[in-house]
């Protein structure tokens, strides 16, 4: 219900403003106009103030002061009621004129009537009202000149532009069908398509549907007309050839996304057609169409590998020769195949088939992937799981690690090395075919890490060093350790076999008591301000041994769990926090910030404007699509700007490698 005034605007154009009826207002405008012409035709064709004057129109504007406590009462709308046609109703031969009659009201006048003869919705003719008013009659003849049927509609029109809902004739709520022909039209049923499901879609868009239907008519059928689409128009054809009662079938294939009301009609030998006819569930619902709904499947993919014969040595430098086989499978039919077979990024090779094989040449850890893409564009991304769901890596391995503890400073043959409070030096070197990743150091010799020195890098051989205060007196006997960039790890080296340190009694040194300050991640807040924002759904994997971590398609906060994780964001303007460990990120698509690990994590930013922050480790980034910024941090790093202006840092302190970068800091 809406109150109604109306002003002059500057365009000297009389407007009309809307108040909802509940509303309290201050004042209210009443229009008065001519009552002999009976209309405001300039309201409803909003005419200029000049136009007015010249036909007539008389606008008297009252402003009268109302109390705010009081409430404007809106008008109704107006109604309308059709009645039945002449001559009608039954059969009516083509030719012959019919006459359609109604009646409208409206609480100022009805001005005319819109006509509706086919019962598309829309409008096909005026007619005026016989005599307008607040109760007005009105009719219309309209001559047919071809078999047909209908539901015809009509609607009011008030004097100013408002029209009432459309009205059908019915006969105790049951409404009465309009047939122009020689006999009564024929009748059709939709039967349930092939493949059909109630619980989701019926198929793809690749889908052959099989459609069917069965007719009868007095004077014999001609053809049935298919309506895959449902917007009233014919789409295929299936001739009948005069018999009385047929059934036909047809096969139709969607092509694309979306559901539809797939109708049939039937027409009889004179050209007569019946209604359009979808199916529905039965006769307690026949005026509830089914729709047929055409979905693309969620495509999923799984990438699995072997290795093919044993791993050799090649060239005088002895580097590795190591053949494996790759096989993928997917939930629906596949038509390329990406390979990335070292994880970092790039796109080794593509196939048409879902198995292939490659060659590793040098020593490391890898993590293929494989990129499936089905004929609609859908893709999904693989990589290999063990047993526990955790990434399975290839290994290709040299020998092991050897390590060498040296003499450590100050050092002291006959008496005690040091005191409580003394900051002794340790050194080590060591070799790796698969080059040295870091040091590990037990200084009180009781079998545990007690500090690790990073090597950037991974050089076949490295040099190290490291400080520590014991804090107490007693003899311990330091060792080292060395991993290589596959994992290996050498055994515990101690210096001269087994060379003691020994520690005199003296003032311990004071530890330190300096407070860490929490770590600040995206938008320069901690993880439990980010958790306590609002803005992300959060995936909080801490207190978890989850190794596959799936976000949402909104915004999302993901944590892992400290252990080698598969993170994907899915989709939306993810906020990703790794855990540890080598790690996989794929951000997917939106403006994702991610922050790798101390350890050498994989990270592909997918589309969208990235933030990346590799931390430390020897990192492998991919930004992706978009206008991307990548800080690799410390480690030897390989950065791939991809798609876009992209910003990359290697983050100093290793020999950083760097493409697709348009702008960035010198690398190493």
């Amino acid at each position: 219900m809406l109150l109604n005034y109306y002003y002059l605007s500057a365009l000297g154009v009389l407007e009309r403003c809307l108040f909802p009826a509940r509303h309290k207002v201050s004042f209210y405008v009443i229009c008065d106009y001519n009552l002999r012409l009976g209309r405001r035709d300039s309201v409803h064709n909003a005419m200029s103030l000049a136009l007015c004057i010249t036909t007539a129109l008389t606008l008297l504007f009252s402003i009268l002061a109302i109390l705010p406590s009081q409430v404007v009462t809106a008008a109704s709308g107006p109604t309308v009621s059709m009645k039945i046609w002449s001559p009608g109703p039954g059969v009516i031969s083509v030719g012959t004129p019919v006459t359609f009659r109604a009646t409208g009201a409206d609480d100022i006048a009805v001005q005319g009537f819109q006509w509706d003869f086919d019962g598309d919705g829309e409008a096909d003719a005026y007619s005026p009202a016989d005599s307008p008013g607040r109760s007005a009659s009105g009719s219309i003849a309209r001559t047919f000149s071809v078999p047909m049927t209908s539901y015809p509609a009509v609607r009011t029109v008030d004097n100013e532009g408002f029209v009432s809902e459309w009205d059908v004739y019915d006969v105790n709520g049951s409404p009465v069908q309009l047939v122009i022909g020689s006999s009564a039209p024929p009748k059709v049923t939709m039967n349930r398509w092939s493949p059909y499901s109630t619980a989701g879609p019926d198929g793809s868009p690749a889908t052959q549907f099989t459609l069917s239907a069965s007719a009868s008519s007095d004077e014999g059928l001609a053809k049935l007309e298919w309506d895959f689409d449902g917007d009233g128009k014919a789409d295929a054809t299936s001739e009948v050839s005069g018999k009385a009662i047929a059934s036909a079938t047809i096969a139709h294939v969607y092509g694309s996304p979306g559901s539809w009301v797939p109708r049939v009609r039937a027409v009889d030998v004179n050209g007569l057609p019946s209604l359009w006819a979808a199916y529905t569930a039965g006769a307690k619902q026949a005026t509830t169409a089914i729709t047929l709904d055409v979905a693309i499947s969620e495509l999923a993919a799984t990438l699995k590998f072997s290795q093919v014969g044993a791993p050799a040595s090649t060239g005088a430098n002895g580097a590795p020769s190591a053949t494996y086989a790759f096989s993928a499978t997917s939930s629906a039919n596949a038509t390329s195949y990406e390979w990335d077979f070292d994880g970092d990024g790039k796109i080794d090779a593509t196939t048409s088939t879902p198995a292939t094989q490659h060659t590793y040449r040098k020593y490391g850890l890898f993590l293929p992937t494989v990129t499936v893409k089905d004929a609609f564009g859908t893709r999904a991304l693989a990589l290999p799981l063990d047993a526990n769901g955790k990434p399975a890596y290839i290994g290709v391995l040299g020998e092991a690690p050897v390590a060498r503890m040296g003499q450590w400073s100050p050092f002291s043959a006959k008496d005690p090395d040091g005191q409580a409070n003394t900051v002794f030096v340790f050194s080590a070197r060591a070799s790796a075919q698969g080059g040295v990743q870091k040091f590990e150091w037990d200084f009180d010799g009781d079998g545990t890490v007690d500090a690790t020195t990073t090597i950037e890098g991974a050089p076949t051989s490295a040099t190290a060093s490291a400080t520590h205060t014991f804090g107490k007196e007693g003899s311990y006997t330091p060792k080292v350790r060395a991993v290589d960039a596959t994992n290996q790890v050498s055994s515990w080296a101690s210096y001269g076999g087994a060379v003691q340190l020994d520690i005199t009694s003296g003032q311990p040194a004071q530890p330190a008591t300096e407070k860490p300050s929490a770590e600040k991640y995206c938008d320069g807040m901690t993880i439990e301000q980010l958790m306590a924002s609002g803005k992300y759904h959060v995936v909080d994997k801490r207190n978890s041994v989850q190794k596959t971590i799936f976000g949402t398609t909104g915004a999302d906060l993901i944590i892992g769990s400290g252990v080698q994780n598969a993170i994907y964001g899915r989709g939306g303007n993810d906020c990703i926090i790794t855990g540890g460990g080598n790690d996989y990120v794929f951000g997917n698509e939106g403006n994702d910030i991610i922050f790798g690990s101390d350890e050498s994590d994989t990270i592909d930013g997918g589309p969208g404007d990235d933030l990346i922050y590799g931390m430390a480790g020897d990192d492998s980034i991919k930004a992706g699509a978009g206008n991307d910024k990548v800080n690799g941090g410390l480690g030897n790093d390989t950065i791939d700007g991809g798609a876009g202006s992209d910003w990359c840092y290697g983050g100093g302190g290793g020999n950083d490698k760097a493409v697709n970068c348009e702008t960035s800091t010198p690398f190493d």
